[in-house]
């Protein structure tokens, strides 16, 4: 796939542009089913979360939650070192 459908070489981008062309420039195309149509960060989370009404919303980490049945050994054991971490409250 070149470029992973990108307008420009991932390296040239700012992190906003890069969010911005793959929420709203790739459509879903099942010939290249590889293309993102929905990416997270934690700005765009904690917006969604605080329109819903979360009182609390925390970065956290690997095992870190502040729900303690959230950070047991089995918790997330697939790729906790890509993986992003956001507690939301109600």
């Amino acid at each position: 796939m070149d470029n992973f459908g990108l307008s420009k070489n991932i390296l040239d981008y700012k992190y906003s542009e890069l969010m911005e062309e793959l929420r709203d420039g790739l459509k879903y195309n099942d010939k290249k089913s590889g293309l993102h149509i929905n990416n997270w960060d934690y700005e765009r989370i904690s917006k969604i979360g605080k329109t819903i009404e979360f009182t609390r919303i925390d970065k956290s980490r690997f095992q870190g939650s502040f729900c303690s049945s959230l950070r047991g050994k089995d918790m997330d054991l697939t790729h906790p070192a890509i993986s992003m971490y956001i507690d939301l409250q109600k």
